[in-house]
Protein backbone atom coordinates (compact mmCIF):
# COMPACT_ATOMS: atom_id res chain seq x y z
CA UNK A 1 0.00 0.00 0.00
CA UNK A 2 1.37 3.41 -0.95
CA UNK A 3 2.19 5.90 1.80
CA UNK A 4 0.51 9.33 1.93
CA UNK A 5 3.87 10.89 0.99
CA UNK A 6 4.20 8.67 -2.10
CA UNK A 7 0.66 9.52 -3.17
CA UNK A 8 1.30 13.22 -2.66
CA UNK A 9 4.52 13.10 -4.69
CA UNK A 10 2.74 11.46 -7.62
CA UNK A 11 -0.06 14.04 -7.47
CA UNK A 12 2.52 16.84 -7.55
CA UNK A 13 4.26 15.25 -10.54
CA UNK A 14 0.90 14.89 -12.31
CA UNK A 15 0.20 18.59 -11.85
CA UNK A 16 3.65 19.55 -13.14
CA UNK A 17 3.34 17.41 -16.27
CA UNK A 18 -0.10 18.87 -16.94
CA UNK A 19 1.27 22.40 -16.60
CA UNK A 20 4.11 21.56 -18.99
CA UNK A 21 1.61 20.04 -21.43
CA UNK A 22 -0.60 23.14 -21.27
CA UNK A 23 2.37 25.41 -22.00
CA UNK A 24 3.50 23.25 -24.92
CA UNK A 25 -0.02 23.12 -26.39
CA UNK A 26 -0.18 26.92 -26.29
CA UNK A 27 3.12 27.10 -28.16
CA UNK A 28 1.83 24.57 -30.69
CA UNK A 29 -1.29 26.68 -31.23
CA UNK A 30 0.85 29.75 -31.89
CA UNK A 31 3.16 27.92 -34.30
CA UNK A 32 0.39 26.04 -36.05
CA UNK A 33 0.13 22.24 -36.02
CA UNK A 34 1.65 21.87 -39.47
CA UNK A 35 4.70 23.97 -38.54
CA UNK A 36 5.26 22.85 -34.96
CA UNK A 37 8.88 22.00 -34.17
CA UNK A 38 9.72 18.30 -33.71
CA UNK A 39 11.14 19.00 -30.24
CA UNK A 40 7.86 20.64 -29.21
CA UNK A 41 5.82 17.68 -30.45
CA UNK A 42 8.16 15.27 -28.66
CA UNK A 43 7.67 17.15 -25.39
CA UNK A 44 3.88 17.00 -25.83
CA UNK A 45 4.02 13.24 -26.43
CA UNK A 46 6.34 12.73 -23.46
CA UNK A 47 4.10 14.79 -21.16
CA UNK A 48 1.02 12.81 -22.17
CA UNK A 49 2.88 9.54 -21.69
CA UNK A 50 3.89 10.52 -18.16
CA UNK A 51 0.40 11.79 -17.32
CA UNK A 52 -1.05 8.42 -18.34
CA UNK A 53 1.65 6.59 -16.38
CA UNK A 54 1.04 8.56 -13.18
CA UNK A 55 -2.74 8.23 -13.44
CA UNK A 56 -2.25 4.49 -13.78
CA UNK A 57 -0.07 4.42 -10.66
CA UNK A 58 -2.57 6.43 -8.62
CA UNK A 59 -5.53 4.32 -9.74
CA UNK A 60 -3.65 1.11 -8.94
CA UNK A 61 -3.38 2.48 -5.40
CA UNK A 62 -7.13 3.15 -5.29
CA UNK A 63 -6.66 6.93 -5.60
CA UNK A 64 -8.96 8.87 -7.94
CA UNK A 65 -7.21 10.50 -10.90
CA UNK A 66 -9.48 12.59 -13.10
CA UNK A 67 -9.09 12.67 -16.87
CA UNK A 68 -8.50 16.09 -18.41
CA UNK A 69 -9.43 16.82 -22.04
CA UNK A 70 -5.80 17.51 -23.00
CA UNK A 71 -4.43 14.33 -21.41
CA UNK A 72 -4.79 12.44 -24.69
CA UNK A 73 -4.24 13.37 -28.31
CA UNK A 74 -7.70 14.08 -29.81
CA UNK A 75 -6.45 13.17 -33.29
CA UNK A 76 -5.80 9.58 -32.26
CA UNK A 77 -8.65 7.08 -32.26
CA UNK A 78 -8.52 3.79 -30.39
CA UNK A 79 -7.82 0.81 -32.59
CA UNK A 80 -8.75 -2.76 -31.99
CA UNK A 81 -5.62 -4.75 -31.60
CA UNK A 82 -5.10 -7.43 -34.21
CA UNK A 83 -4.36 -10.79 -32.58
CA UNK A 84 -0.84 -11.95 -33.22
CA UNK A 85 -0.87 -15.21 -35.19
CA UNK A 86 0.34 -18.13 -33.14
CA UNK A 87 2.83 -20.29 -34.95
CA UNK A 88 2.03 -24.01 -34.95
CA UNK A 89 3.97 -26.01 -32.46
CA UNK A 90 7.14 -27.45 -33.92
CA UNK A 91 7.55 -31.21 -34.04
CA UNK A 92 10.88 -33.02 -33.83
CA UNK A 93 11.98 -36.56 -34.51
CA UNK A 94 14.83 -37.94 -32.45
CA UNK A 95 16.87 -41.05 -33.20
CA UNK A 96 18.25 -41.59 -29.71
CA UNK A 97 16.75 -42.04 -26.27
CA UNK A 98 15.71 -39.00 -24.21
CA UNK A 99 16.66 -38.99 -20.53
CA UNK A 100 15.71 -36.53 -17.84
CA UNK A 101 18.14 -33.65 -18.05
CA UNK A 102 19.86 -35.09 -21.17
CA UNK A 103 19.00 -35.09 -24.82
CA UNK A 104 20.81 -37.48 -27.17
CA UNK A 105 20.24 -36.66 -30.80
CA UNK A 106 21.43 -38.98 -33.55
CA UNK A 107 24.08 -37.66 -35.91
CA UNK A 108 26.84 -35.15 -35.46
CA UNK A 109 25.90 -31.73 -34.12
CA UNK A 110 28.19 -28.71 -34.41
CA UNK A 111 27.61 -25.75 -32.13
CA UNK A 112 29.64 -22.64 -32.62
CA UNK A 113 29.97 -19.94 -30.01
CA UNK A 114 29.22 -16.42 -31.17
CA UNK A 115 30.36 -13.49 -29.07
CA UNK A 116 28.19 -10.43 -29.53
CA UNK A 117 29.55 -7.03 -28.57
CA UNK A 118 26.88 -4.52 -27.78
CA UNK A 119 27.49 -0.87 -28.55
CA UNK A 120 26.32 0.50 -25.20
CA UNK A 121 26.87 -0.58 -21.63
CA UNK A 122 24.86 0.91 -18.80
CA UNK A 123 25.85 0.07 -15.26
CA UNK A 124 23.08 1.90 -13.46
CA UNK A 125 22.87 5.40 -12.07
CA UNK A 126 24.62 7.91 -14.28
CA UNK A 127 27.64 5.81 -15.26
CA UNK A 128 27.95 4.94 -18.92
CA UNK A 129 30.78 2.91 -20.44
CA UNK A 130 31.59 2.60 -24.13
CA UNK A 131 28.34 4.23 -25.13
CA UNK A 132 27.26 7.10 -27.32
CA UNK A 133 26.30 9.22 -24.35
CA UNK A 134 28.68 12.15 -24.10
CA UNK A 135 30.58 12.83 -20.91
CA UNK A 136 28.98 16.27 -20.77
CA UNK A 137 25.45 14.87 -20.58
CA UNK A 138 26.51 12.41 -17.88
CA UNK A 139 28.00 15.28 -15.87
CA UNK A 140 24.85 17.34 -16.31
CA UNK A 141 22.68 14.49 -15.07
CA UNK A 142 24.99 14.03 -12.09
CA UNK A 143 24.93 17.75 -11.30
CA UNK A 144 21.14 17.99 -11.30
CA UNK A 145 20.74 14.66 -9.48
CA UNK A 146 22.89 16.09 -6.68
CA UNK A 147 20.76 19.24 -6.69
CA UNK A 148 17.58 17.17 -6.38
CA UNK A 149 18.98 15.18 -3.47
CA UNK A 150 20.03 18.34 -1.62
CA UNK A 151 16.63 20.06 -1.87
CA UNK A 152 15.27 18.19 1.13
CA UNK A 153 17.89 19.81 3.36
CA UNK A 154 17.07 23.40 2.32
CA UNK A 155 16.70 25.75 5.26
CA UNK A 156 13.55 27.36 3.92
CA UNK A 157 10.22 26.35 2.41
CA UNK A 158 7.53 23.86 3.27
CA UNK A 159 7.73 20.14 2.62
CA UNK A 160 5.28 20.56 -0.27
CA UNK A 161 7.42 23.28 -1.84
CA UNK A 162 10.52 21.11 -1.56
CA UNK A 163 8.74 18.15 -3.16
CA UNK A 164 7.50 20.30 -6.02
CA UNK A 165 10.95 21.82 -6.56
CA UNK A 166 12.59 18.38 -6.57
CA UNK A 167 10.06 17.12 -9.12
CA UNK A 168 10.67 20.15 -11.36
CA UNK A 169 14.45 19.72 -11.24
CA UNK A 170 14.07 16.02 -12.08
CA UNK A 171 12.00 16.90 -15.12
CA UNK A 172 14.55 19.51 -16.16
CA UNK A 173 17.32 16.92 -15.84
CA UNK A 174 15.41 14.47 -18.02
CA UNK A 175 14.66 17.16 -20.62
CA UNK A 176 18.30 18.27 -20.81
CA UNK A 177 19.41 14.67 -21.27
CA UNK A 178 17.61 14.56 -24.63
CA UNK A 179 19.41 17.61 -26.04
CA UNK A 180 21.19 17.27 -29.41
CA UNK A 181 24.96 17.57 -29.46
CA UNK A 182 25.01 21.00 -31.12
CA UNK A 183 23.43 22.71 -28.07
CA UNK A 184 25.51 20.97 -25.43
CA UNK A 185 27.16 24.17 -24.24
CA UNK A 186 23.75 25.79 -23.69
CA UNK A 187 22.64 22.68 -21.80
CA UNK A 188 25.64 22.95 -19.47
CA UNK A 189 24.84 26.60 -18.80
CA UNK A 190 21.24 25.76 -17.80
CA UNK A 191 22.41 22.99 -15.47
CA UNK A 192 25.07 25.14 -13.81
CA UNK A 193 22.73 28.14 -13.49
CA UNK A 194 20.12 25.90 -11.84
CA UNK A 195 22.71 24.65 -9.37
CA UNK A 196 23.87 28.21 -8.68
CA UNK A 197 20.30 29.37 -8.05
CA UNK A 198 19.67 26.56 -5.56
CA UNK A 199 23.04 27.10 -3.87
CA UNK A 200 22.29 30.78 -3.26
CA UNK A 201 18.72 30.09 -2.13
CA UNK A 202 19.84 27.43 0.35
CA UNK A 203 21.97 29.81 2.43
CA UNK A 204 20.87 30.29 6.02
CA UNK A 205 20.26 33.95 5.20
CA UNK A 206 19.97 34.05 1.41
CA UNK A 207 20.79 37.31 -0.37
CA UNK A 208 17.64 37.92 -2.39
CA UNK A 209 19.45 40.17 -4.88
CA UNK A 210 21.98 37.45 -5.64
CA UNK A 211 19.15 34.93 -5.97
CA UNK A 212 17.42 37.21 -8.47
CA UNK A 213 20.65 37.63 -10.46
CA UNK A 214 20.97 33.85 -10.68
CA UNK A 215 17.31 33.58 -11.67
CA UNK A 216 17.83 36.10 -14.48
CA UNK A 217 20.86 34.17 -15.70
CA UNK A 218 18.89 30.91 -15.67
CA UNK A 219 16.01 32.53 -17.56
CA UNK A 220 18.40 33.80 -20.27
CA UNK A 221 20.07 30.38 -20.53
CA UNK A 222 16.64 28.73 -20.93
CA UNK A 223 15.70 31.18 -23.69
CA UNK A 224 18.88 30.29 -25.59
CA UNK A 225 17.92 26.63 -25.41
CA UNK A 226 14.20 27.03 -26.00
CA UNK A 227 14.22 26.34 -29.74
CA UNK A 228 15.88 22.94 -29.24
CA UNK A 229 14.15 22.00 -25.98
CA UNK A 230 10.80 23.80 -25.57
CA UNK A 231 10.09 22.03 -22.27
CA UNK A 232 12.91 24.01 -20.65
CA UNK A 233 11.01 27.25 -21.31
CA UNK A 234 8.14 25.88 -19.25
CA UNK A 235 10.11 24.24 -16.45
CA UNK A 236 12.60 27.02 -15.64
CA UNK A 237 9.97 29.69 -14.74
CA UNK A 238 8.25 27.16 -12.47
CA UNK A 239 11.57 26.40 -10.75
CA UNK A 240 12.28 30.10 -10.22
CA UNK A 241 8.79 30.82 -8.87
CA UNK A 242 9.01 27.90 -6.45
CA UNK A 243 12.42 29.04 -5.20
CA UNK A 244 11.17 32.61 -4.71
CA UNK A 245 8.17 31.32 -2.76
CA UNK A 246 10.50 29.38 -0.46
CA UNK A 247 12.69 32.37 0.46
CA UNK A 248 12.19 33.79 3.96
CA UNK A 249 10.29 37.07 4.22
Amino acid sequence: MATPNEIHNQQINLGIYRQTLADMLRQQAMQGTAYAQPALLATIRDSRHNIARIKGILRSWGIAADDHPDDTDPTLTPRTATPTPVAPAASFQFNGPIHAGNLNVGGTQTIQRQDITMGNTYNGGDNFSGSNFSGAIVNIRATLSNVTQSIGSLNHGSADDKQQLAALVEQLRDALSTAPADVQEDVEVVAEQTKDLLDKASKEKPNKKLVMISAEGLTKAAENLGAALPAVLSLVPQIILTVQKMLPA
